[in-house]
């Protein structure tokens, strides 16, 4: 095979892979009106619900989380606040938001206090882990306290505005017993004009958008839900011991056992984000070194696309400039009439799905999106690809490293060296 014959199918491959995501995001759409439909036309009733939050520190928006999920429009649900330890600022801060004093680890709201639906709140202070990520560790001592009576499975993170309604949607699927999994997903809304955070808004949103058939569904931790059934052939507590992660962990164990997942497509959740480069990077490597080690067949994918994409730009366009004229027409075709496109159709599922102060911040990425395809393609695909030399990986104030998917060993806290 001569070199151009390799180059032009290289270019080819570009090519239909923008088309794939073009067709993915014009049916993003359609598939959502679709699962509307079909969820607001059951008459199934709501089944009662077990919501477990791992928590850690304050931040700005941990207020707003909390008064979103205390006022959940759903008529039977039970909350269980998790955490390493009592001298968290997020426990002190439940503690004053719910009346509670340091011993008291439950509240029982009283009429008119909260949601009609919400039964009791518990307070858990699950210890230091010691051979798995603190997070799940957190989750695992929530889940001793699910009883009989909780028929759903519902896991959520504390860094989102979920709206009165988040909880009735993302299990919809499962009170009409379409799958017995079913998952959200974030849209980054940015709260600054620096090009780290809109960077990472659109590589985000490429990401977000991509949701759209069901054998292709990851869980995303901060929003998935489970039947009652699915959570005990599954496990859970047990499928978590020894992990780092639990969305793709999960992910992972439901396909293998062939259980249906959903994407709730009309559930893209508002995550007000500020980054730095450094932050940015990091927090990027860290999600990449947890699909590497939990869904390695969707890392390999995670580098192919958009490496592919910069392989694909920079070579038509070198090869371009350098007098080969034949090479703008797939640069042309990709440049004009696939990114363009997609863009715009991106901000149009951005303006079904938003209100306004959050659908005029995420405005903020139009030029990143329409003339900055080459530039945030090549950053994703160098973070995707770094990931494969991260020996370990810190969160959260924790450093740890990997074995396997069932292996961690706990290197250091902040607060102290153990290792």
């Amino acid at each position: 095979m001569s070199l151009e014959s390799f180059i032009w199918i290289l270019w080819s491959a570009w090519i239909l892979q923008g088309v794939f995501c073009l067709y993915n995001i014009r049916a993003y759409p359609r598939l959502m009106r679709s699962q509307i439909a079909s969820l607001n036309g059951s008459e199934s009733p709501r089944q009662p619900a077990a919501v477990i939050v791992p928590i850690k520190g304050v931040t700005n928006l941990t207020e707003a989380f909390l008064e979103g999920l205390l006022q959940q429009d759903y008529p039977e649900y039970r909350i269980f606040f998790c955490f390493e330890s009592d001298d968290d600022p997020a426990a002190q801060l439940l503690r004053e938001e719910l009346h509670l004093s340091r011993d008291e680890t439950r509240h029982a709201p009283a009429d008119g206090d909260a949601a009609s639906g919400l039964e009791e709140v518990l307070l858990i202070a699950a210890g230091h882990a010691t051979d798995c990520g603190q997070k799940v560790f957190n989750q695992i001592a929530a889940m001793r306290l699910i009883d009989e009576n909780d028929q759903l499975i519902v896991f959520a993170d504390a860094d989102m505005l979920c709206s009165s309604d988040w909880l009735t949607r993302l299990t919809g699927p499962l009170n009409c017993e379409t799958h017995q999994l079913s998952g959200a997903y974030r849209w980054f809304v940015p709260e600054d004009d620096k090009a780290s955070t809109l960077f990472a808004s659109v590589i985000n949103a490429s990401v977000a958008t991509l949701g759209g058939q069901n054998r292709y569904h990851i869980l995303w931790g901060g929003s998935m839900a489970l039947t009652r059934a699915a959570y005990d052939k599954l496990d859970v507590p047990e499928l978590f011991t020894g992990s780092l992660n639990d969305d793709l962990h999960l992910t992972r164990a439901a396909r293998r056992a062939g259980m249906g997942s959903t994407y709730v497509r009309s559930l893209l959740i508002p995550t007000p984000i500020s980054f730095t480069w450094a932050s940015f990077t990091e927090f990027t490597r860290r999600q990449y070194f947890q699909i590497r080690h939990y869904m390695p067949k969707f890392y390999v994918a995670a580098i192919i696309g958009p490496s592919l994409y910069t392989i694909g730009w920079f070579s038509s366009a070198a090869a371009g400039l350098c007098g080969y004229s034949a090479a703008w027409i797939p640069w042309i075709i990709v440049n004009l009439f696939i990114d363009q496109p997609r863009a715009i159709l991106r901000m149009r599922v951005v303006n079904t799905l938003f209100d306004t102060p959050h659908l005029e911040r995420i405005k903020k990425t139009r030029l990143v999106e329409h003339l900055g395809t080459p530039l945030w393609m090549t950053v994703h695909a160098l973070l995707a690809i770094s990931a494969l030399f991260m020996g370990k990986v810190c969160w959260a104030g924790i450093t740890y490293r990997v074995f396997d998917r069932k292996k961690v060993e706990i290197l250091s806290r902040a607060d102290r060296e153990t290792v």
